[in-house]
């Protein structure tokens, strides 16, 4: 048990780097200490808005009621549904988004209370080693240029073996 609650407080400390990173302040331990350990656009929230979505989806499906089309299997409608629920996880992750949005994530933001623990000092230096390793190999892709650029210097971390 004590090691599916480390990988929790991991799962914590991700979601507080990414916190801190799309707030804008610099990465540090102490700077993502302050954000919360929830995030609109985990995966648990979006598996639980597929699974919502799918319910929806195939209720009116059932007596061909949302489609023309027909489709022989509930795998059919997959697309449909991993584009909805990525959709409404998109919208639910951004501030200025309509409050209809925030309550359709609001059980999967629940359900982070369960797979999320408060990390320690080094998970911390860990995520934060993590994500800026992502955003070095992501600036060099061609598309980055479009998209953003990396302007904040790499934060120099302790080498540390890490046990899992």
């Amino acid at each position: 048990m004590d090691d599916i609650k480390r990988v929790f407080a991991y799962h914590g400390a991700e979601h507080k780097t990414i916190n801190c990173y799309e707030s804008g302040q610099e990465l540090t331990v102490d700077n993502v200490t302050g954000h919360s350990r929830i995030h609109a656009r985990c995966g648990t929230n979006f598996l639980l808005v597929v699974l919502f979505t799918s319910v929806f989806v195939f209720s009116f499906s059932a007596g061909r009621l949302f489609f023309a089309a027909d489709f022989d299997s509930p795998g059919d409608y997959a697309p449909l549904v991993a584009g909805l629920s990525y959709e409404l996880i998109r919208k639910a992750g951004q501030e200025d988004c309509h409050p209809v949005f925030r309550w359709l994530a609001k059980p999967g933001m629940l359900l982070q209370n369960l797979t999320t623990r408060e990390p320690d000092r080094q998970q911390m230096e860990v995520a934060i080693r993590a994500l800026d390793s992502v955003l070095v190999k992501d600036a060099k892709h061609p598309e980055a240029k479009k998209r953003w650029s990396l302007s904040r210097p790499r934060i120099p971390l302790p080498r540390r073996h890490i046990v899992c």
